[in-house]
């Protein structure tokens, strides 16, 4: 008869403990998750704002800075002739002097109050220009777009201007044909100033120039002979 030892049992199988992420562990992760897609969209965004929509705004600021400035240039123009209403007359800042027969043999700007009105009319563009600076100018984010209907939606851009340049001023006058045996000769002056404009992410330099009428005059007969010439008589006023 056979006989049999002991009868051998398998060794249990040991479980294996799964290890169950804490609450706190998941937060964790899902917050280093968030910050990390946060960081990739703000570097694409500044990417998109950089490349694309700075130099747009830029375009648009500096027109609408140009716009302005031209504005402020007129206005102080016309506030120093409407205060001085005598150098709207062609005969107090051009003395002109005229043969028997009554044509013109001399025409010579009077200098010092050419001088005096164009320092006026300086100090009076300065002065608003300072006042443009404290003022909030700004552009609606949705004249990106070009579109009429969005371009005053969205939050203001500010835009922030600042002289690179003092304004220089220059005095120049024209002779213009009006017909048979007449003249018309104006007087100009030129206005001109260098400024930064800012946006957000950019900034650029414009230059704004301007010519206003300051008085004009018909000469009849022949354009006189003799005459000084304003552009050599005032140079950069």
């Amino acid at each position: 008869m056979k006989k049999f030892g002991p009868r051998r049992w398998p060794k249990a199988a040991k479980r294996r403990r799964k290890t169950i992420p804490s609450r706190s562990q998941n937060r964790g992760k899902r917050a280093f998750v968030a910050v990390i897609f946060l960081l990739i969209f703000g570097l694409c965004a500044l990417v998109v704002v950089d490349k694309q929509i700075a130099p747009i705004l830029n375009i648009i600021a500096k027109q609408k800075i140009h716009m302005e400035i031209t504005k402020v240039m007129q206005e102080a123009v016309n506030e120093e002739m409407k205060a001085n209403p005598q150098y709207a007359n062609y005969q107090e800042l051009v003395y002109m002097e005229k043969d028997a027969n009554g044509n013109v043999m001399l025409l010579v700007p009077n200098t010092m109050k050419l001088n005096l009105l164009i320092s006026d009319i300086v100090l009076n563009i300065e002065d608003k220009i300072q006042k443009m600076q404290a003022k909030n100018l700004s552009i609606p984010l949705g004249a990106v777009t070009g579109n009429k209907i969005l371009s005053s939606l969205g939050p203001n851009i500010s835009i922030h201007i600042r002289p690179i340049t003092n304004i220089s001023s220059r005095i120049q006058d024209d002779f213009v044909s009006q017909g048979i045996n007449q003249t018309h000769h104006r007087i100009w002056l030129n206005l001109e100033s260098t400024f930064s404009v800012a946006v957000p992410f950019d900034s650029e330099k414009i230059t704004v120039s301007e010519s206003v009428l300051l008085c004009e005059s018909i000469i009849v007969g022949p354009i006189p002979e003799t005459y000084f010439n304003l552009n050599a008589t005032l140079p950069g006023l």
